[in-house]
């Protein structure tokens, strides 16, 4: 059994662990919170004898990319950084390729598409006053 949304943090993993209720815990960029805790938590799976999972079906090609970039060191099963495939449009301008079914991911920092083409592809846009987001 795999857990993946009711794993927030270090001591979900552990309470996990503890109680011996799952071989695999899935975690995922956004919620981690950062690439450090990202990669110490991947750590933390493998410490307490689970194996860890990466990916969101829903992240971004930034998400996905960073997510691949922790995952070259500390992953050694297949991911779910799939979310990159989703949208019509990328937000790279050499956008991460499949090869025989696997991301993909060149040497080096992407390039972003222009400002002009990103503003084509956001949903929505607010503008907020100091004020108004209390600064």
């Amino acid at each position: 059994m795999m857990m993946d949304e009711s794993i927030f943090g270090p001591d979900d993993i552990k309470r996990a662990a503890d109680l011996g209720c799952a071989k695999f815990i899935k975690l995922k960029l956004m919620k981690a919170g950062g690439l450090d805790s990202l990669a110490a938590g991947l750590r933390l799976i493998r410490e307490r004898g689970m194996t860890p999972v990466l990916g969101n079906g829903v992240a971004s090609d930034i998400g996905c990319w960073m997510e691949a970039c922790v995952a070259r060191t500390l992953i050694d099963n297949a991911g779910e950084m799939n979310g990159f495939l989703k949208p019509k449009a990328r937000v790279f301008r050499n956008p991460i390729g499949v090869e025989r079914g696997a991301m993909a991911v060149k040497a080096g920092l992407p390039a972003l598409i222009d400002d002009d083409a990103l503003a084509r592809l956001a949903a929505d846009r607010r503008r907020f006053t100091a004020e108004q987001v209390g600064v």
